[in-house]
């Protein structure tokens, strides 16, 4: 089974040359130096190039086995070092503030990463330190490997990351032979990421055949090491060591031909980046600092909107109604002004809360009776959206005031064991030809708004739809975490 996105690739290809895959990822690896976000590169490498590379990385990979090998043993120790002696205490979760988005597009970070990584003679052998690359993306490639993107899964989204290259003693320009990275996270947001990566399972997956090997002592939301397979990279294999230090992960990879000494190397890497870090006191009184965009790149690549909200839209099974299914998503251009879409009209003369940043997922309800209906289907959106001022944005819709208005008065409705100052149930007359029952259900979390406008065969069921998509959203939106301004984890 394909996606749309891989049959348009392969249309692009289909009358391309067969490119040469190894030197393609070669280049990109050159291209990404210092960075380590291939995936990036989408928006620099142009026409058939760029396709051909995305081909390379996100679809012939994916035809390979990629999950193998076991699964990380309960923690047994206290967290060792290279010495083979405890750390210094390690904490078990920081107090990071999100990420603030400042007046002239940089950002303010809630934490300068301060300088970890082994150098000189405590660079692994025969190597030397590259300048630090500093980056701030929507997912994170822990672990030091390429990803393949899956934005239905929610994940939490780290706030920036600082890496160093290590390359042979002067050979600037060769590929890089080993790597450590910082990354942090949201508060108590490491732990989930952490639990992602030992099953494969976030929006950030293995782009490789790889295989796990559990770091002796520690649990997986503590500590791992994988052997993954990456033929631009010297021996044809990376060697991963990570560990949490709070809602900081420091990961290191190394290359070779020994799998024993290469893991035991990476391992010294990392163990040297956390000491020094635990060292620094940088977690205990964490310094902000000023991010700004390279290149004059924005984060209307990818959407903006990722960096500010994650993807928490459920899966259809969570609702439980057969025949539920994902669609194609409308596109947000308006809804900044439109929180609950499909139930209100914008109305631009009444200023009100208007969101910073919203999502958006749209199902369809097939089934008996309903392909006949005009050729029109039942459909739900869920839109989840940041305001400046949470709860004033949902009292100006509950209230009918504010940038949108209802196209026709909805009927409250009781929602039990849900708060009325921050939920709303009701059901409204459909506007649309032809009408289906339809329900709303709104939620606030924070200043994070979700609204679920469903459609359905029967009042009931729109209600089980919206009801259940909303709560279901709620709590992908809790696995986040919160900072201390009450956002979702990723930040304002």
């Amino acid at each position: 089974m394909t996606t749309q996105l891989e049959d348009q690739l392969r249309e692009v290809l289909r009358d391309a040359p067969e490119p040469d895959w190894r030197a393609l990822r070669a280049a990109i690896d050159t291209r990404a130096t210092g960075k380590r976000r291939a995936r990036m590169l989408r928006a620099t490498v142009g026409g058939a190039a760029a396709a051909a590379a995305v081909v390379a990385i996100a679809v012939g990979a994916a035809n390979s086995a990629i999950f193998t090998g076991q699964e990380a043993t309960p923690a047994k120790s206290n967290r060792p070092t290279a010495s083979g002696t405890p750390s210094p205490s390690v904490p078990a979760t920081t107090a990071f503030a999100p990420r603030v988005k400042l007046a002239n597009g940089d950002y303010r970070m809630p934490m300068a990463f301060p300088d970890v990584a082994p150098q000189g003679a405590a660079a692994p052998a025969g190597l030397e330190r590259a300048a630090t690359s500093s980056d701030m993306v929507p997912l994170s490639r822990m672990a030091s490997v390429g990803c393949l993107t899956n934005p239905e899964a929610a994940t939490p989204q780290p706030w920036g990351s600082d890496s160093w290259d290590y390359r042979p003693k002067g050979e600037a320009k060769a590929p890089a032979s080993a790597e450590v990275t910082l990354t942090g996270w949201p508060t108590t947001t490491a732990v989930t990421a952490m639990q992602q990566l030992a099953d494969n399972s976030g929006a950030c997956a293995f782009s490789r055949p790889f295989r796990k090997v559990a770091w002796p002592g520690l649990a997986a939301t503590e500590a791992n090491q994988f052997v993954v397979e990456e033929p631009v990279t010297p021996g044809g294999k990376r060697f991963v060591a990570i560990r949490r230090v709070g809602d900081v992960t420091v990961d290191a990879w190394t290359s070779g031909s020994d799998e024993a000494r290469a893991l035991a190397e990476s391992r010294r890497l990392v163990d040297a980046s956390v000491d020094a870090l635990l060292a620094s006191k940088a977690l205990v009184e964490p310094q902000p600092a000023v991010w700004s965009w390279p290149d004059g790149r924005r984060e209307a690549f990818p959407d903006g909107a990722a960096f500010i909200l994650p993807a928490i839209a459920p899966s259809p099974e969570a609702v439980g109604t057969p025949s539920l299914t994902r669609d194609e998503p409308w596109g947000n251009s308006s809804m900044g002004t439109v929180p609950v879409f499909g139930s209100q009209v914008g109305d631009p003369a009444h200023p009100g809360q208007r969101a910073v940043a919203v999502r958006e997922a749209m199902y369809v309800l097939s089934g008996p009776g309903l392909d006949a209906n005009k050729g029109v289907l039942p459909t739900t959106s869920v839109l989840w959206s940041s305001f400046p001022d949470g709860q004033k944005a949902f009292d100006e819709i509950v209230a009918n005031r504010g940038t949108a208005r209802w196209f026709s008065a909805p009927v409250r409705e009781a929602w039990a064991g849900h708060d009325e100052a921050t939920t709303f149930l009701a059901d409204q007359a459909d506007q649309f030809d032809p009408p289906f029952p339809k329900q709303i259900a709104l939620r606030l979390e924070g200043d994070v708004l979700i609204a679920v406008v469903a459609q359905g065969r029967t009042q009931a069921e729109a209600r089980t739809i919206a009801t259940r998509l909303a709560d279901e959203s709620a709590k992908n939106l809790a696995s986040f975490g919160r900072g201390p301004d009450g956002r979702p984890g990723n930040g304002k």
